[in-house]
C-alpha cells in the first residue's frame, strides 16, 4: 500500500493523497514525505473475535471520515478490512477497489460462514452493487478475476501482479560466508526453508515428514522462521518422529537479519495454505525471485503459484500428500546443485517483472 500511495503521489495528478491505515509504518518503507497519515483501527489479529472487531472498528471509523473529513476524497479500497466496501453504502465518494482476498467467498472456505448463511447471502448480493459502482475493480491474479466475475463483468476486471519489496536487500555473497549461516553454524550444510507466518492455513507437516525420510543425510537441514498457531504442532512432530537434530525453529529474524535468512537457504518453501490457496499467490515468492532463489512450493497443481512457479521455472510444486516425492526433490538437489542453479539463474531472469513499478498501473489520469 505504502507503494500505492506513492504512485498516486508522484503522479500529480491528486491535491492531496491520504493513507488512512491501522498499524505503524516502518521507516524503511519510505511513504512520501507528501502523505498525509489517517489513523484508523490497529489490526489485532489474535483470533477471529479480534479481528472481526478490527473490522467493525475501522470500517465505522472510515465511514466518518468519508462524512466529515473526506467528503470530497476519492477512495481507494482494498479487502482489507474486508468490510470496507460496506462505507459506500453509506458516503457518496467516487471509487476504485483493489481485492486481495475475495469476500464473503472467502469466510465459506475458512467454514467461518457458508452459502447458505443469511449474511454470506446478503454480502454477495452487495457485492453486485459494490463492483458495479466501482469505476476501477483490481486484482493480483486470473484465478481471483475469473471469481470476482461472478459480480461484475470480466472486462472491468484488471489484474495487476504483487511485487517484491523492493526494501529486500540482495545478497549475493556464496552461502559459506553468509551472515545467518556463519551464526548458526551451517556454512556447509543444505538448508531448506520456511520463513513467515507459520498460521494454522499453511500445511508444513509434509516438511517434517520429508525429513523422516532424509534423516540418515545430516547435512539436509529444515528450518523454520516464524511464528503462528502450527508451530508447536510442528515441534511436536520433530520431537516425535525424532528429527530434532535435523528440523531447527527459529523466531521472526530482525530487519537487519533477515537479508541474510532468506538468502542462506538453497531451498526456500512457500505454502499457499490447506483451503482456499489455488486462486491467490503469496506476496514473499516475489522476494524469493527477487533474491533468486530455488522454490518447493507447496500447493494444489492448478493452483496460480504453481503457475507462476512452472511459467518461469524456478522450482517445483507438490501437493502437501507428496510426502516422498518432496523428499526426493530435496534429496535430488542436494545430490546435484546444478538442478538448483537452474532455477536460480531463471528467478534472477524473471525478477524484473516483478518491481513497485507495477504500482503506477494503479493511477488513472481521471
Amino acid at each position: 500500500m505504502v507503494e500505492i500511495v506513492n504512485a498516486y503521489t508522484t503522479s500529480g495528478l491528486y491535491d492531496e493523497v491520504v493513507l488512512a491505515c491501522g498499524n505503524e509504518i516502518p521507516e524503511n518503507f519510505h511513504l512520501d514525505s507528501r502523505v498525509k497519515l489517517q489513523r484508523i483501527a490497529k489490526y489485532n489479529t489474535k483470533n477471529t473475535l479480534t479481528r472481526t472487531w478490527s473490522w467493525i472498528r475501522a470500517t465505522v471509523k472510515l465511514v466518518f471520515l468519508c462524512w466529515f473529513t473526506y467528503r470530497h476524497h476519492e477512495l481507494f479500497l482494498v479487502s482489507n478490512p474486508p468490510t470496507s466496501s460496506f462505507i459506500t453504502r453509506l458516503c457518496r465518494n467516487k471509487y476504485d477497489t483493489l481485492i486481495y482476498d475475495i469476500y464473503p467467498d472467502g469466510l465459506a472456505i475458512t467454514e467461518f460462514m457458508t452459502p447458505n448463511n443469511i449474511i454470506y447471502r446478503l454480502w454477495a448480493k452487495h457485492n453486485k452493487v459494490y463492483y458495479k459502482k466501482a469505476r476501477y475493480v483490481y486484482t493480483i491474479t486470473d484465478g481471483m478475476a475469473k471469481t470476482i466475475s461472478k459480480y461484475c463483468p470480466s472486462d472491468k476486471i484488471e489484474v495487476v501482479s504483487l511485487w517484491s519489496d523492493p526494501n529486500l536487500k540482495v545478497v549475493k555473497e556464496p552461502l559459506p560466508n553468509n551472515r545467518f549461516r556463519m551464526e548458526q553454524g551451517i556454512q556447509n550444510k543444505f538448508v531448506v526453508m520456511y520463513s513467515g507466518n507459520i498460521g494454522k492455513g499453511h500445511d508444513l507437516t509434509c516438511l517434517i515428514d520429508a525429513a523422516k525420510m532424509l534423516h540418515e543425510h545430516k547435512d539436509i537441514l529444515f528450518y523454520f522462521i516464524g511464528e503462528g498457531y502450527l508451530k508447536p504442532i510442528l515441534q511436536s512432530r520433530a520431537k516425535e518422529l525424532e528429527v530434532e537434530d535435523t528440523c531447527v525453529f527459529l523466531p521472526y529474524q530482525s530487519l537487519d537479519m533477515l537479508p541474510y535468512s532468506l538468502s542462506s537457504s538453497n531451498i526456500a518453501v512457500v505454502s499457499t495454505g490447506v483451503k482456499g490457496g489455488d486462486e491467490s499467490i503469496p506476496s514473499k515468492v516475489f522476494d524469493l525471485i527477487k533474491i533468486g532463489k530455488p522454490v518447493l512450493c507447496i500447493a494444489s497443481q492448478n493452483s496460480e503459484i504453481a503457475r507462476l512457479v512452472y511459467k518461469h521455472n524456478i522450482g517445483k510444486c507438490f501437493n502437501s500428500s507428496d510426502v516422498s516425492k518432496i523428499a526426493q526433490f530435496i534429496l535430488s538437489a542436494y545430490q546435484n546443485l546444478e538442478i538448483l542453479s537452474e532455477y536460480a539463474k531463471n528467478a534472477e531472469i524473471c525478477s524484473g517483472l516483478y518491481t513497485n513499478t507495477l504500482a503506477k498501473q494503479f493511477v488513472k489520469n481521471k
